[in-house]
């Protein structure tokens, strides 16, 4: 062998050889390739430079208001941020406002207020640079409240308001609502101004000791609320009124007649007359020979049909023969009857008084008494009549 001579390789191990290099070279050429075709594809995206993002509104708050929305919103400390554009209804309507900065390093608040018709909106929220960049979106909803929601609210019901001895007392019913914060109360004082108080909603009445008090005289009342706590604006339902009453006059009793379903025949002056004769030493009573048994009725014609009548009364003095629960009916021709109530009266000597909810028109008026004071079956009314204010 010639030791001189090169090595000759095989013609299988020189394409095994080839082919290697040929496979190690693909990857390279693939990847120069790619990294050529990535950068085609965000030459559009860098070749203006890189893009920048204003800072978006954060801390969002909405408040609702009386056909307005108030959005409340924070800038933390980016100053790029110039002005925000506001967009609601699909983004079909907006409003632009500028940011106006306090000082360096401190958060801005913003506050813009739009007025809008009753109803819930959806709010998308962006600031822009003076470049144009604008900032990622930020979202809120809202709600506006009008004439629907106001129609819907109600007044504190006034159960009566009287006058006596130089003092109103307005007495009040239930509170409205969980959302009512209070009541108005609008009357003329004696020195002929007008006044306004607020009423808390959880009052159970009301004093005016300055109240220019005539036959007629009423007050205007009405009831605010704040629907809840992220609302702007008060609301309040319409003015209503309601008639001071006067003290208590009783009606004259001349002409009057009277009924019964019995009387004591034994005693002249305890017939039926006697509860009528503005006597209070006369009484009418019952039958007792034979004893009748209750309920015991007694029915009064006042001859016509009489004008605001707002209750009847009775005197008594302390018997257990006297009434303790009574109905009381009216009419206005002696006929057709209207249940006024079950009443208590007060075991004491005095004059007392059964008050209606509301003033009637009346002739007849008629007292049925289901139960006395004692243990017996007789009833005894020294005095009974009606009163207007």
């Amino acid at each position: 062998m010639n030791h001189n001579d090169k090595t000759t390789r095989p013609a299988s191990q020189m394409r095994s050889i080839l082919k290697l290099s040929i496979l190690a070279f693909i990857p390279i050429v693939l990847g120069m390739a790619a990294c050529t075709k990535m950068d085609d594809t965000y030459h559009d995206f860098w070749k203006n430079g890189e893009i920048f993002y204003p800072g978006s509104p954060d801390s969002i708050h909405v408040y609702s208001g009386k056909e307005r929305i108030a959005i409340n919103w924070i800038l933390l400390g980016d100053p790029s941020a110039k002005k925000a554009t506001i967009y609601w209804n699909n983004e079909t309507d907006s409003i632009e406002v500028p940011i106006q900065r306090g000082a360096k390093n401190t958060a801005d608040t913003m506050q813009v207020i739009l007025d809008l018709p009753e109803g819930t909106y959806s709010f998308d929220i962006y600031t822009y640079d003076d470049h144009g960049n604008r900032s990622v979106v930020a979202n809120a909803i809202g709600h506006s409240y009008g004439s629907t929601y106001i129609s819907s609210l109600l007044s504190r019901l006034i159960k009566g308001a009287s006058f006596a001895n130089d003092t109103v007392m307005v007495l009040w019913g239930d509170p409205a609502d969980e959302t009512s914060v209070g009541s108005e109360l609008l009357y003329e004082d004696t020195t002929g101004v007008s006044r306004q108080l607020f009423v808390s909603p959880f009052a159970d009445s009301t004093v005016l000791t300055d109240f220019a008090y005539k036959p007629g005289a009423s007050i205007a009342y009405r009831t605010l609320y704040v629907p809840d706590s992220t609302t702007i604006d008060t609301f309040y339902t319409a003015y209503h009124t309601a008639k001071v009453l006067g003290p208590r006059t009783l009606l004259p009793k001349t002409g009057w007649t009277v009924t019964a379903s019995s009387y004591d025949q034994r005693h002249a002056e305890r017939a039926p007359e006697s509860a009528i004769d503005e006597n209070i030493s006369t009484i009418w009573v019952n039958q007792i020979v034979p004893a009748t048994d209750f309920p015991h009725t007694i029915t009064v014609d006042m001859g016509s049909i009489q004008q605001d009548i707002y209750g009847v009364s009775m005197y008594l003095t302390s018997r257990n023969e006297e009434p303790r629960l009574v109905d009381i009916y009216i009419s206005d021709n002696g006929t057709d009857w209207k249940l006024m109530g079950l009443f208590t009266m007060e075991h004491k000597t005095s004059r007392q008084y059964i008050n209606f909810q509301t003033s009637e028109n009346l002739r007849y008026f008629r007292a049925t008494i289901e139960q006395p004071f004692g243990n017996t079956k007789n009833v005894v009314i020294p005095e009974i009549g009606v009163f207007t204010r």
